[in-house]
């Protein structure tokens, strides 16, 4: 349990765990930390250098209605949500309140594991779950088809995320879930402010101002715009880009719905 609140994983989703196992552990060169199964859904997560970890989810075909079931019929392989960690779930449930929003799957029955989530709609655009747990929650044993790594690792630095209200993402990452601010100005998306968190997590937060990223955000409240990497040999890889600025960017239509960027 942390001692205070931490940006533990970014969840991205997709009909084939082992898809995203190919990518993040065998060419990104993540370290694979466990996985386990929970109504609805299996998991795994891989960890890279920085601390910054991402949690790879699978429908579960046994309960077809469930919630990434239908998260994957309506929108497909992508970015699902962002978990942060809290030493105590009341304490955590009464800031998100104080800030305005408005709690929702409130589950705290199980010591093990307690959490709530905030609505994409009335967040940023992507769903954040609060829990607080006393362990990681893995039963699995890493599968005998675990890809080993193929390529030199890569380490995720960053999670960025396009915002219509800079301010109020601000308030949310800064504020109600306790990062700390280390950056702030404008980059080539636009506006941004960027947050650190004790266990390595790093989120930045953008107001669009390119032509490219406002067309990106649309009307949405938020979108999580890429997962920002350094080091690594991603050269090569189907689908790799070179942006404007020399960064390296493989479109998320390349890696089931997930932009990744290369510094």
């Amino acid at each position: 349990m942390p001692e205070s609140t931490d940006f533990d994983h970014v969840a991205v989703a997709s009909e084939h765990a082992i898809d995203n196992l190919w990518r993040y552990r065998a060419e990104l060169g993540g370290t694979y930390l466990g996985g386990g199964t929970d109504p609805g859904f299996h998991f795994h997560q891989v960890a890279f250098a920085s601390g910054m970890k991402i949690e790879l989810l699978q429908d579960d075909p046994d309960h077809p209605e469930d919630f990434l079931r239908r998260f994957l019929d309506r929108n497909g392989p992508g970015p699902h949500h962002l978990t942060f960690k809290v030493p105590d779930i009341g304490v955590a449930l009464r800031r998100v309140e104080a800030a305005g929003y408005t709690p929702v799957g409130i589950d705290i029955d199980d010591p093990v594991w307690q959490q709530a989530f905030i609505h994409p709609g009335e967040g940023p655009g992507i769903v954040i779950q609060v829990a607080a747990t006393n362990g990681e929650g893995f039963t699995d044993e890493p599968a005998d088809e675990l890809p080993p790594p193929r390529r030199p690792p890569a380490d995720l630095t960053a999670v960025v995320l396009l915002v219509a209200d800079l301010e109020g993402a601000t308030s949310l990452f800064g504020d109600t879930l306790e990062g700390t601010p280390v950056a702030g100005g404008h980059d080539e998306l636009g506006r941004f402010a960027e947050f650190v968190w004790p266990g390595g997590g790093r989120l930045r937060v953008v107001a669009p101002e390119s032509t490219t990223a406002r067309h990106r955000l649309g009307r949405r409240p938020g979108r999580l715009h890429h997962l920002e990497f350094t080091g690594g040999d991603p050269v090569g890889l189907p689908g790799l880009e070179r942006c404007a600025d020399g960064t390296l960017e493989l479109p998320p239509e390349h890696n089931l719905g997930v932009r990744l960027r290369f510094r």
